[in-house]
């Protein structure tokens, strides 16, 4: 069996976070998205996988190379124009000659993969999707089955007074290549609007799997954060690929923590960062590698990529900082704030438009928990 990662996608919703990086790049605890799609599809034994790209398609083949890095072959598939979900599939079509599952790069899983092909494989199906109940289902296209688990309703995005069903499309699929028979060569053409639809109009048998699985559509700053908060509190079925000194406290290779320094679980600590005396980090932080935090420095519920240097008594909380950002003592970035990469923030509130602010509604729903906490002597991490 063969697999196909489709990571095409710009992520405008994401914004800024995708202003240099396609979205399958968008790093989850220091990994990039797609990494952990990787590693889920060479777990149930899938090592042969295509990658449909488009948007900064560089910057995919220069981390993940050929796959072996990761114990896979990487084979990609560039699309000149923007393709659609079933175009793309269609643009790699000299390598689906087998059954072959179908990921989205930016979506976080881990779905049972064998269980998936073992109910697709007793349909006598071309095509299963894997389905998921969700809270809100309106973001999604939404699903209605009927006995067995044959599809007999699809609606991509309803309103809300559309909504026949909490049940959604995940994205992830297992196909056999007879359907890439019913895609058009070289056209713009989407999954859930056009294929699926016409396949039921035409009366050809699709199934849905539905899972209780973890599954993130990382499609959202809400969702984006929200899954990696799910990631530190053991939601997900994965490794995290650090140390964890303290129950929920994970830290990396060459991480420094300095004297009367404060860490409070859930937090992740990426490699090479070092947090001064007195700051206080955590609960709910997220550092990636090489920040400096000096001292008396505050984070909480904040995600920081790489390379950032906040002087002494940076206030950040409910905030994501994108990387290579400079803050001066005493700065505050006011709560659901986004910051792209390279910013100076003064020694005050950022001011706006400077930042990107999340609307309140995408802030509601955060976490807030007690949890385990380290406070040090001055401590590296090899």
């Amino acid at each position: 069996m063969k697999g196909v990662i489709l990571a095409g996608g710009k992520g405008t919703r994401l914004l800024p976070l995708t202003g240099s990086l396609p979205k399958p790049m968008v790093p989850l605890l220091g990994k990039p998205c797609m990494e952990y799609t990787i590693l889920l599809l060479r777990r149930y034994g899938i090592c042969d996988i295509a990658v449909t790209t488009h948007y900064r398609p560089e910057a995919l083949e220069h981390y993940f190379g050929d796959g072996s890095r990761f114990g896979v072959r990487l084979r990609y598939f560039a699309e000149t124009a923007p393709l659609g979900t079933a175009g793309g599939l269609k643009n790699a079509r000299a390598f689906l000659d087998e059954q072959f599952v179908v990921v989205s790069g930016d979506a976080l899983t881990d779905v049972d993969l064998s269980a998936f092909v073992r109910f697709h494989e007793t349909r006598n199906s071309p095509l299963t999707l894997m389905l998921s109940r969700v809270a809100e289902p309106c973001a999604f296209g939404i699903v209605l089955t009927g006995p067995e688990g044959r599809i007999v309703r699809f609606l991509e995005k309803p309103a809300p007074e559309q909504a026949f069903s909490d049940t959604v499309n995940t994205g992830i699929y297992v196909m056999e290549p007879e359907v890439l028979d019913w895609i058009p060569e070289a056209s713009a053409y989407d999954f859930s609007r056009q294929l699926f639809p016409e396949l039921l109009e035409k009366g050809i048998p699709i199934y849905g799997y539905t899972s209780n699985a973890y599954w993130s559509d990382i499609g959202t700053i809400r969702q984006y954060v929200r899954s990696q908060y799910d990631m530190l509190e053991g939601r997900i079925r994965m490794d995290i690929q650090a140390r964890q000194i303290l129950p929920g406290v994970y830290v990396a290779g060459g991480v420094r923590l300095q004297p009367g320094c404060v860490v409070e679980g859930p937090a992740f600590i990426g490699e090479g960062t070092s947090i001064g005396t007195q700051a206080r980090v955590g609960p709910y932080a997220v550092i990636g590698s090489g920040n400096r935090i000096e001292r008396g420095c505050r984070l909480e519920r904040a995600i920081l990529w790489d390379g950032n240097r906040l002087a002494a008594y940076t206030d950040v909380r409910d905030s994501v900082l994108c990387s290579g950002i400079r803050a001066g003592s005493g700065a505050r970035v006011p709560e659901g704030t986004v910051i792209g990469n390279g910013a100076v923030i003064g020694g005050r509130p950022v001011p706006l438009p400077e930042a990107q602010q999340i609307p309140k509604t995408e802030t509601e729903g955060w976490l807030y928990a007690d949890s385990d906490r380290i406070e040090t002597d001055s401590i590296l991490f090899p």
